[in-house]
């Protein structure tokens, strides 16, 4: 006996009406709402590389739902029977635009979600860039779906002009680790609808496999943890090197100092924004190796290799410190902590004589 909220039900318009209604609603509202989430979004998460670094999120990506993947998600019992008109689609389909984001692992998606959880709610303020719709955030990490899936959702919404006034748009915010995304891929969750006669092992196998995949997740996060710690370590002025001087490979005089000087200016020049000092040692050692920088060419510090290799930059001893590249300007994009710190005028140093 079929589930009765499987078959397929009667909509008040026919299929001709809702594709021209469609096609409009998707060049006056969907089109320009999935352009904001993207560009609000990607501008958030240019916020977070500040600590994390360049690379750690994929640049966010928007699609617009098909229509006949939406007719036939309207024709289910669930959906029908709260859609009276054409208008009243939005208001029941909540991922008519939507926005993936995929990061590198899961200290990443929980940094964004930090990032999201200061966005406002759609019932507290009208003014903003996009919002969250209120109790609308599903944790698929914490409460996998029976399937395996595993992700963060929620239903975000943002402002769009019109001739007849300011709309709002919504659309579903999906947020993944690389891990989830390739679960997703592999198993083609995205294609798998309610009702899809399946065979049982391919449900099995794909709930084994995204068991397996958050347990990779795991070690990988316990490997970004670990790594992230060397770097941090490395650029403490009171720290010794992770690595005993005695286990120096002889070939790494073979490093020219220059080449390394020149790279970390390279990976500061580049930024044109602040960077954290973790960040900039993580991708020196990533270079060169972690051996032949110890001691950092001499210099002692990694302060004082930075000052050698990029005069004039600005180091902030806040948190995991930060240096700031010669003609920065701070702009809303940095973190308001960073920007008091340079609005701060340095204390002047008392002179011998006044004791």
């Amino acid at each position: 006996m079929e589930d009765p909220d499987i078959i397929d039900a009667e909509l008040p318009f026919a299929y001709h009406q809702f594709i021209e209604w469609y096609r409009n609603l998707e060049s006056s509202h969907l089109e320009p709402a999935r352009l904001a989430f993207e560009r609000i979004l990607l501008d958030e998460i240019e916020r977070i590389e500040i600590e994390f670094g360049r690379g750690r999120f994929r640049r966010p990506l928007g699609r617009i739902k098909d229509p006949l993947r939406l007719w036939a998600k309207m024709t289910r019992p669930k959906y029908s029977q709260r859609i009276t008109g054409l208008d009243t689609i939005p208001q029941v389909i909540d991922d008519l635009v939507g926005i993936r984001i995929v990061c590198t692992n899961k200290s990443d998606l929980e940094a964004l979600r930090a990032t999201l959880d200061q966005f406002d709610r759609s019932e507290t303020s009208k003014s903003y860039g996009i919002a969250i719709e209120n109790s609308s955030e599903r944790d698929y990490l914490a409460n996998p779906k029976e399937s395996g899936y595993r992700a963060y959702h929620a239903n975000i919404i943002t402002p769009v002009a019109h001739r007849t006034g300011t709309v709002l748009v919504r659309g579903e915010l999906q947020v993944r680790t690389l891990l989830q995304d390739g679960w997703g891929e592999l198993t083609h969750e995205d294609t798998y609808k309610p009702g899809q006669d399946l065979p049982g092992i391919v449900e099995v196998l794909a709930l084994r496999m995204g068991q397996l995949l958050a347990t990779v997740d795991d070690i990988a996060q316990d490997i970004q943890a670990e790594l992230g710690r060397v770097s941090q370590a490395a650029v403490l002025d009171d720290e010794s090197e992770d690595t005993p001087t005695a286990d120096i490979p002889d070939d790494s005089e073979e490093i020219s100092s220059e080449l390394v000087l020149g790279r970390a200016a390279e990976i500061v020049h580049d930024q044109a924004r602040p960077v954290a000092l973790a960040v900039i040692a993580n991708l020196l050692r990533g270079t060169f190796g972690g051996h032949a920088l110890q001691g950092w060419l001499g210099f002692g510090t990694f302060k004082e290799f930075l000052g050698e290799a990029v005069p004039g930059i600005q180091i902030i001893p806040i948190g995991p410190s930060w240096a700031i590249p010669p003609g920065a300007r701070p702009d809303d994009t940095w973190p308001e902590f960073l920007r008091e710190a340079l609005e701060t005028p340095a204390a002047p140093v008392a002179d011998e004589a006044d004791g």
